[in-house]
């Protein structure tokens, strides 16, 4: 198998997108103590109704994703895409499993809808009208 990387999208702790972070490694720090805080993006692309039910990691992935292909100038609806996540999303995991812990061991249907491994998968494909092919892998520390 083949692979070209022709846009980069990123998102982290000081850095918004590819040239702030671009920035941040030229500066030739191994790491940056005290790094601005950067905020959880709400992604325009996804339908107001989506976007007000997805969860935080769901949308960094969507911003990143379509970050990389306005980098790289393609169309996202016509993009073959492969999203990776080391644990899934641990907070609606953590949120999961205290609900399982209560007595009532009810849990929020639009949490359990967000809590499977390819929900960022799923918000894009809705969000771009993407039919090409899509995947989600999660592996641990194999994801990267």
């Amino acid at each position: 198998m083949h692979a070209h990387i022709l846009g980069i999208g990123a998102l982290g702790p000081g850095f918004c997108d590819w040239p702030s972070l671009r920035d941040l490694m030229q500066q030739n720090s191994t790491c940056v103590s005290n790094p601005p805080q950067t905020s959880i993006p709400n992604p325009a692309i996804i339908p107001t109704r989506e976007r007000r039910r997805a969860p935080a990691l769901v949308r960094m992935a969507v911003d990143v994703a379509t970050q990389a292909c306005e980098h790289a100038k393609i169309s996202p609806e016509e993009t073959a895409c492969v999203f990776g996540s080391s644990m899934g999303d641990s907070e609606i995991t953590d949120y999961m499993c205290g609900c399982f812990a209560a007595d009532s061991q009810v849990v929020s249907p639009t949490k359990f809808h967000n809590s499977v491994h390819n929900a960022a998968t799923g918000y894009w494909s809705i969000a771009t009208g993407c039919r090409q092919p899509l995947n989600s892998i999660s592996a641990f520390d194999l994801t990267t």
